[in-house]
């Protein structure tokens, strides 16, 4: 007993002393953490505040509301202009003295960002109220968001509301970046397509110069009428198809690009649900001379919405001098089902959405990436096998750059009597399905389609199921390029 009480005493005694020494060691920490935030240097603070403000969506608010904390909040939100650049009206809004100190602690040449929610729970004259008092800052709007739903049984647009707005209080915005317009209700059911209001608006008493600096033009679930006045670089057109309107949004979209010919680069995001579009579009295909990028991204995807509208927008838009194009898409599927893969219509998929070569001679580097939208899934089923999607060189022998990334494996073809490839260099990103069987078959297949001897890299970025060591064995030193 007395050497087990004594080996306990050494014991307590060592645990006593190596708790001493912790607990001087911590105690630097611990008297700094217990002072909370004033042990903090005021940049550490700032930046504490800048980002809670920011994660909120009504920027401004959130800093009104942290400044109450304490005097030393107070002092540094009210000196970070950064806190009080978003000018927004959300709902009801912030009162009109409310707005003017907000203006006032932005300074006097940082650049402002305007955000107009309206969904019909405030009226059009808060809007104005609110347009007025941030009209004297307009020289220094950055970007202008304008989002809202108007009366669909008077066929009046947001453009209609724009037009209004800037009539009504003299708008002029040189610095004007941005321009975000959107005719859709932020709180209905994404599973609830809206109705489609074509807009004809008549800008004639707009000019150009109102806003000479516009970059990019942002359009959800809406198309200006040709007459929009401002000249812009980037047009970025988010659209749900609606089954009863898509000849009417199909026509509103192309009239709209045909009265902007000198647009480099175009962003077309289309969603739907999956209907019946009876039959296949006829659109009157259309030249778009200045057109060098364009990026497709269609949701999701059956084989019969590729061929009787998705096919048929890509064909008609005719871009000669295309340098990139970048196609992105969610293939409708369902787990369990154990379908071929051949039966999903992968073979045809990619010749009614990949351009025309003979239309497209410039188009040098393509980026396609195919994800997997799931129509239903069942609990516990297994993983189908992953697809082979094949890809047609022959679609694409002007493009020395080739980026994909798929839910499955890839393989290329090319008819022996097409022209030759010109393929230098293949990414494949982020193929989390792909094991070394599928890249094998990948490389197999190039040099099958007579691709290989004149690929000088192949980066593979990503992949979970592959490793460097097999990777190297099949692609070899020369050429991989490994990214983990």
């Amino acid at each position: 007993m007395q050497y087990i009480s004594h080996i306990l005493q050494n014991v307590s005694n060592s645990a006593s002393e190596v708790l001493d020494l912790y607990s001087n060691r911590l105690e630097h920490f611990s008297s700094k953490l217990s002072r909370g935030f004033s042990s903090l240097p005021n940049e550490l603070v700032s930046h504490i505040l800048s980002l809670a403000s920011h994660s909120s969506p009504d920027t401004a608010l959130s800093a009104t509301k942290l400044s109450h904390v304490s005097q030393q909040f107070r002092r540094l939100i009210l000196g970070d202009q950064s806190l009080w650049t978003t000018l927004s009206l959300w709902h009801g809004g912030a009162s009109k003295e409310s707005l003017k100190r907000q203006i006032s602690l932005s300074g006097s040449t940082s650049d402002l960002q305007v955000i107009i929610l309206y969904g019909g729970k405030i009226s059009p004259s808060v809007i104005h109220s609110f347009v007025a008092t941030c009209s004297p800052s307009a020289s220094r709007w950055q970007s202008l968001t304008f989002h809202g739903v108007w009366e669909e049984k008077h066929f009046i647009s947001i453009s209609d509301e724009l037009l209004q707005l800037m009539k009504q209080h003299h708008l002029v915005l040189p610095r004007l970046h941005e321009l975000c317009l959107s005719d859709f209700d932020l709180y209905y059911s994404k599973r609830v397509v809206p109705r489609w209001v074509s807009s004809s608006t008549d800008f004639g008493g707009i000019l150009p110069w109102v806003a000479p600096n516009l970059r990019t033009l942002i359009c959800e679930q809406f198309i200006p009428s040709p007459s929009f006045p401002f000249s812009f670089s980037v047009f970025k057109l988010n659209l749900m198809l609606n089954p009863h309107d898509t000849h009417d949004q199909i026509n509103d979209l192309f009239q709209f690009l045909g009265s902007r010919q000198n647009i480099p680069e175009f962003i077309l995001n289309l969603t739907g649900l999956e209907f019946n579009i009876g039959g296949e579009q006829e659109i009157i295909t259309s030249t778009f001379p200045a057109l060098t990028s364009f990026h497709y991204k269609i949701s999701p995807v059956v084989i019969e919405t590729v061929q009787c509208i998705y096919g048929p927008i890509l064909e008609a838009l005719q871009m000669p001098d295309l340098h990139c194009f970048f196609l992105s898409t969610e293939v409708l599927t369902s787990n369990g089902s154990h379908s071929d893969p051949d039966a999903q219509g992968f073979d045809s998929l990619f010749e009614k959405l990949l351009p025309d070569p003979d239309v497209h001679p410039l188009l040098t580097t393509v980026t396609v990436t195919i994800l997997r939208h799931y129509s239903y899934r069942i609990v516990g089923a297994p993983e189908d096998e992953a697809p082979v999607i094949p890809i047609p060189l022959a679609k694409l022998p002007h493009v020395s750059s080739l980026r994909i990334t798929t839910f499955g494996r890839v393989s290329f073809y090319r008819p022996p009597e097409t022209n030759p490839s010109s393929l230098r260099e293949l990414q494949i990103v982020g193929c989390s399905r792909l094991d070394i069987e599928g890249l094998q078959l990948a490389v197999q297949s190039l040099k099958d389609g007579g691709a290989w001897e004149e690929l000088e890299r192949v980066i593979v970025e990503n992949c979970d199921l592959l490793d460097l060591d097999s990777a190297l064995e099949v692609v070899g030193e020369k050429r991989l390029r490994f990214v983990q």
